[in-house]
């Protein structure tokens, strides 16, 4: 699928949502206040501008890895900071021991993703505001409703309607949206002619949670990424859409959503698509275009679904779905299968009950 740009620029100018911020620090001032195992290269002069995923990353900022099966990616990302366990680095050296590789700088932890959370709570001070970069620009033509609060780092466009008592954040909403009553817009781009139903909540914190261990306590993770909606989406009253940890959660043209759906974070959706009443989509979901999801269904974290699948009211998806077709139960199963896999579980016991 298609991902828009999360950004837009307007005679070269850039209009919401504006990226969060990041503070830069030396890689040693870093590793001293988190009381990292620093190896023997590292110089004063080398700053960090930030955290990123392993393939989007940049030179100067911070990544990690927590499996064996991203070492290849580690070698391919452009960024030269990485954290990681003693044993993974171990791998990652016998797999690739090339010299063109030598500027990797691998620091040493026991938990490289809680200590990536605690590097980006320093690195992004003013997390979770935005520093104000443009007063907000609200079209002559939009219509705003009492006591709806736009704050000076968004971007309202002609032919807008937005109920009362929304709020909204360093957020870019499209033309001919309609927006109803109290609705929340936190670092979301909104594509034209979307509707947005009441009691949504967009682009809040995703439930990032990194788990207790014996070096720390529970840490959330920051959420610096947005959420990105395309052309004529429909979202349905009360529910919510999490913006991305990194990058952008991603809901494609025409897609519809129905009311009290959960959306996490990371989660592209491509373009037709259907989600029905009280679905749950685990973040980091990849889901293809023309795809329907039955009501009180569930799609785990990271799960794929490729283009055209049907997922059958209360099915729970667990594993990727690589095949159009038509999925039901729990765990999912294709129909047909499924519906055999019931009737013989319905014979077995009618024979135990006629003992």
């Amino acid at each position: 699928m298609a991902m828009n740009s999360s950004m837009q620029t307007n005679k070269n100018k850039t209009i919401a949502p504006y990226e969060f911020n990041a503070q830069k620090m030396s890689l040693n001032q870093l590793g001293r206040k988190l009381g990292w195992q620093m190896p023997d290269n590292i110089t004063d002069d080398m700053m960090v501008t930030g955290i990123n995923q392993l393939k989007q990353a940049e030179n100067n900022q911070l990544i990690y890895i927590n499996h064996a099966d991203y070492i290849d990616d580690l070698w391919l990302s452009q960024s030269q900071f990485c954290l990681l366990t003693a044993k993974l680095r171990d791998k990652a050296q016998a797999q690739n021991s090339a010299a063109e590789h030598n500027h990797k700088i691998l620091i040493l932890c026991d938990d490289p993703r809680a200590e990536w959370a605690l590097a980006a709570k320093l690195l992004y001070p003013t997390y979770p505001f935005i520093d104000k970069q443009q007063e907000s620009v609200i079209a002559s033509d939009a219509l705003i409703g009492k006591n709806t609060v736009i704050d000076d780092n968004s971007t309202v466009s002609s032919g807008c309607n937005i109920g009362p008592n929304c709020s909204i954040i360093n957020s870019f909403i499209g033309k001919n949206a309609i927006i109803g009553s109290n609705v929340s817009l936190h670092h979301c781009h909104i594509g034209d002619d979307n509707v947005i139903l009441s009691g949504v909540t967009l682009g809040e914190e995703g439930f990032g949670i990194i788990p207790a261990t014996a070096q720390h306590h529970t840490i959330p993770m920051p959420q610096i990424g947005n959420l990105v909606t395309g052309k004529q989406v429909l979202i349905g009253s009360n529910s919510t859409i999490d913006r991305a940890t990194i990058g952008s959660t991603f809901i494609g043209n025409h897609t519809k959503i129905d009311s009290n759906v959960h959306i996490g974070h990371n989660v592209e959706i491509g373009e037709n698509c259907l989600i029905v009443a009280c679905c749950g989509i685990g973040g980091s979901a990849k889901i293809g275009n023309n795809v329907a999801v039955g009501g009180c269904s569930t799609v785990l974290n990271h799960v794929k679904i490729v283009d055209g699948v049907e997922i059958g009211a209360g099915t729970v998806v667990y594993k990727d779905v690589l095949k159009k077709q038509l999925m039901w139960g729990i765990p999912a199963r294709p129909f047909v299968e499924q519906a055999r896999l019931n009737l013989l579980l319905e014979k077995m016991l009618k024979k135990q009950t006629s003992r």
